[in-house]
């Protein structure tokens, strides 16, 4: 993970960037999500849903061709190509704002889908590539960012408005030379081994996906089926709601690795008070259910952009390609448009909401009973791999005390004798027989006139001796013989 001073920025600096592209971002491709609605000049046009859904199919090709790309060929969207992806948004959105029909406006609409694919894989890892607590930061940075380019888009007059909306575009794809001027968060990294791939939190992405999908699928059903006849939403409890999702998602990321593969249970907690009132079905509950299904909606596009980046951040998978995986399965196309169509294509049996709601809990049941069963067999082989390892350990452990026992049984070599040490200095040095017998006795500590009354020699002849061995053993004093005599024991 490249740290702040390579990138040539302050932490907080970098921070703040990410946090206004993605907001950019967030504010230009919803504009096309939601058919140029609010104060653009095209806003309203038949044929813009038409060019809306050209740009999502396009956006969703480029990044799997990109993903593709860079496991086969480690080719990643460096920092030219995401700028001109910027330049590209912006010249589609200033062509496509003008009004056009969908053959003039086609293929600004794929430049646009293109252009917008890349920016969003190159953001997801960018995002991916910070620590916890500046992916919480920059994630509700971008969502407050968007919030107001969003909303400059519905209220502005049209130039004003036309004008927010290219320069998000431009501003989306120019950020990443600034943030990442080495393109380190945005590089190719393969493909991925077997024990990366097993050790990613699948469970936790899954379990996220399916809750965002099935709140998507469940309000455009509500909406195109008429169960909420009324039309009415509980907003204070959407706002409630919300601000839950949100607040206990960003609590639980900040707590770390181990706890941020938890961070899907607050959206899943959303959708299934919903569906819990979807059972009743009663035109009283009805806006509640909507007010929640609304919430899980908007938290899920939301919290994408910070649940996703955490799961991946501390996970050894290549980020390309989970990048990839994740804004395929959760782009566009899986929103509530698609929940509107799909609802009405039902068997007329399910447009029941209670029929419907049942459908989707077998499932729910179904993949939870399949992770259950997976993460089982997953834990019995990492109990199987301890069970293992401590049985490795402990025949170590036995062959170590046995060892240990071996050698303290052994018995301690004998020391040689003064008389062994001095009778191989002899030999080394080539003392004589009177010389030897001096350096016995003057290693065994006796002074010169008990060494002469031994030999019944004079004390003169006894030091003139020791002088002889003196410069025969290379010492200069009675202390350098003993340390020598000593030393020779230990070779």
């Amino acid at each position: 993970m490249a740290n702040a001073a390579e990138q040539g920025l302050p932490p907080l600096a970098r921070v703040a960037l990410v946090a206004v592209g993605l907001g950019c971002m967030l504010a230009y491709c919803r504009a096309f999500a939601t058919g140029f609605s609010g104060g653009i000049p095209m806003a309203g046009r038949p044929e813009m849903d038409v060019l809306s859904s050209a740009c999502s199919i396009a956006r969703v090709a480029a990044i799997a061709v990109a993903v593709v790309l860079g496991c086969a060929l480690r080719v990643s969207p460096g920092r030219i190509v995401l700028a001109g992806s910027g330049l590209a948004m912006a010249v589609a959105g200033l062509v496509l704002a003008g009004g056009c029909g969908v053959a003039e406006g086609m293929p600004f609409a794929l430049l646009a889908g293109v252009a917008s694919g890349l920016v969003m894989l190159a953001m997801l890892m960018l995002l991916s590539s910070l620590s916890m607590r500046d992916i919480v930061i920059a994630s509700f940075g971008g969502l407050l960012a968007g919030g107001v380019l969003i909303g400059g888009l519905m209220r502005l007059d049209a130039l004003p408005a036309t004008a927010v909306f290219v320069a998000s575009g431009l501003f989306a794809g120019l950020m990443f030379p600034l943030a990442d001027p080495k393109g380190t968060s945005c590089r190719a990294d393969g493909i991925p081994t077997a024990a990366q791939v097993a050790e990613f939190p699948w469970f936790a992405a899954l379990a996220f996906a399916i809750s965002g999908i099935v709140a998507s699928l469940l309000y455009g059903a509500a909406i195109a089926l008429g169960w909420n006849a009324g039309g009415s939403v509980n907003y204070p409890l959407f706002g409630a709601a919300a601000v839950f999702a949100l607040a206990a998602s960003a609590y639980i990321v900040l707590q770390g690795e181990e706890a941020a593969a938890a961070a899907w249970i607050p959206l899943f907690a959303l959708v299934l008070a919903a569906m819990l009132l979807a059972c009743v079905s009663d035109a009283r509950v009805n806006p509640s259910m909507m007010g929640l299904l609304f919430a899980g909606v908007f938290s899920y596009h939301f919290l994408r952009w910070m649940v996703f980046p955490a799961l991946i951040s501390f996970s050894r998978m290549p980020r390309l390609l989970v990048c990839g995986i994740v804004l395929v399965c959760t782009s566009s196309v899986f929103g509530v448009g698609w929940g509107e169509s799909l609802a009405v294509s039902l068997p007329g049996s399910l447009h029941d909401q209670r029929a419907l709601v049942a459908v989707i809990a077998l499932a729910l049941l179904v993949f939870f009973a399949a992770a259950l069963l997976v993460n089982r067999t997953r834990l019995e082989d990492a109990r199987m791999s301890v069970e293992s390892a401590r049985m490795e350990l402990s025949a170590a452990y036995a062959k170590l005390e046995s060892l240990a026992q071996q050698i303290e049984e052994q018995p301690e070599p004998a020391q040689p004798s003064i008389d062994d040490r001095c009778a191989a200095l002899t030999r080394e040095y080539g003392l004589t027989a009177r010389e030897a017998e001096i350096l016995g006795l003057t290693a065994r500590g006796h002074s010169s006139t008990f060494i002469a009354e031994q030999l019944v020699i004079s004390a003169s002849t006894v030091r003139f001796h020791q002088q002889n061995v003196y410069r025969k053993l290379d010492v200069h004093s009675r202390q350098e013989l003993l340390a020598l005599v000593n030393d020779k024991e230990t070779k």
